[in-house]
């Protein structure tokens, strides 16, 4: 599929993926979880849809479905293991040392994109796992001073609803707001500050 206006595509992102797939503590809503991402995982891709799902640790306890994830992205990692338990237990040798990004250089990370993974097909996957390219790659890093001066630079629309018109901030006292709704006269008029409409 192609994504479109029509048909457009869907990007559901996962962040910190553990707290849904290890660290939950219902044993059966997990189970429910790991279930329907699967599905998502194996089935989506060509209805448009595509995860992005976030983890720190990349070990096989905490994300059980890693193999179903065509492309993924290793940034600073603690461990040459784990390098390979997120790469392929070759991603050292073709070049991923994630866990020898230094700290002063953020954004750094290495990303492996499996063209040829069959979702259904999880020992396939291990075979193109073993032959991808890895990428060194570099990203944006934004400070949290970037983020101050976008906000300060461009601050958002202001935001309304209703019957408001946009323009000066309206400020409504809810105490007053709600005992005028409360003062109904029975005629459909209410009785605002001693007023009557």
């Amino acid at each position: 599929m192609h994504p479109s206006t029509d048909e457009p595509m869907i990007l559901l992102i996962i962040d910190e993926a553990a707290s849904l797939t290890e660290y939950y503590a219902d044993r059966k809503v997990k189970e429910e979880i790991e279930r329907l991402l699967g599905l998502i995982l194996t089935m989506g891709r060509a209805a448009g849809v595509v995860v992005v799902g976030f983890v720190q640790d990349p070990c096989k306890e905490v994300m059980r479905l890693r193999q179903l994830y065509p492309t993924r992205v290793a940034m600073r990692l603690d461990e040459s293991t784990q390098v390979a338990m997120l790469l392929g237990q070759t991603a050292r040798e073709r070049g991923a040392l994630a866990d020898l990004i230094s700290r002063r250089t953020p954004g750094v990370a290495y990303v492996q994109i499996t063209p040829g993974a069959d979702l259904s097909d999880p020992g396939r996957n291990e075979t193109e796992e073993l032959s991808a390219e890895i990428e060194r790659v570099r990203a944006f890093n934004v400070t949290d001073d970037d983020i101050g001066w976008i906000i300060a630079t461009y601050t958002p629309p202001r935001r309304y609803s209703g019957d408001t018109v946009p323009g000066e901030p309206v400020v409504i006292d809810l105490d007053d707001y709600l005992s005028t709704r409360r003062d109904d006269d029975g005629d459909g008029n209410r009785n605002r500050k001693g007023r009557t409409g």
